[in-house]
């Protein structure tokens, strides 16, 4: 028989960080060295002197679940959609 469906998220996940070292992403990103700076540059910061705790996205993610509404501060570019041109003739030979 089989066991019954697990959803999504209540999955232990094989690639999550254990709780320690979600503790220790949240103590560095709250440190009184990096409390000014963004997620991203804190993550740069940390991969210039070989210190690799996370990916950028979950040093997001960590404070997102902590703090709730985090995200980049800057706005990411969106290009309007291209308008086809329009040819129109009122005559022969006009096109």
């Amino acid at each position: 028989m089989r066991p019954a469906p697990v959803a999504h998220g209540d999955r232990l996940q094989p690639a999550a960080l254990s709780v320690e070292e979600r503790a220790e992403v949240l103590a560095v990103l709250h440190s009184e060295r990096f409390c000014d700076a963004a997620p991203a540059q804190v993550w740069a910061t940390l991969l210039d002197e070989n210190v690799y705790l996370a990916s950028e996205s979950t040093f997001y993610r960590l404070l997102r679940s902590v703090h709730g509404n985090v995200h980049e501060r800057r706005a990411q570019a969106t290009h309007p959609a291209h308008v086809k041109p329009e040819l129109v003739a009122h005559g022969p030979n006009q096109v």
